[in-house]
């Protein structure tokens, strides 16, 4: 069984099967972008992979409120080396 631990923690877990968890506002994962946004508040429950190759699944599930809310899958090595996919809220258009 693997060991999982937090990076920011979120104030109020539901549940672990499904994982289920409410965020707090104006958490994200960005790095140096265009608009010069450095934040590393979102919530993620990581674990250690030691394979060269491996596959990750999720099924996402939330309950947007507000514009750009989102959830998904962060690989994550440090600070300054990690990706994100995820499903993004936006309620004008095509999220």
């Amino acid at each position: 069984m693997h060991s999982y631990k937090w990076i920011n923690e979120p104030k109020t877990i539901n549940g672990l099967d499904p994982l289920t968890f409410h965020t707090l506002p104006d958490t994200d994962f960005w790095r140096n972008t265009h608009y010069g946004f450095n934040r590393m508040t979102a919530h993620a429950l990581l674990t250690d992979v030691k394979a060269k190759r491996f596959t990750c699944r999720a099924t996402i599930q939330m309950e947007p409120i507000h514009t750009y809310d989102q959830a998904g899958i962060v690989l994550y090595v440090n600070d300054d080396h990690w990706i994100k996919t995820s499903v993004e809220y936006i309620p004008e258009g095509p999220s």
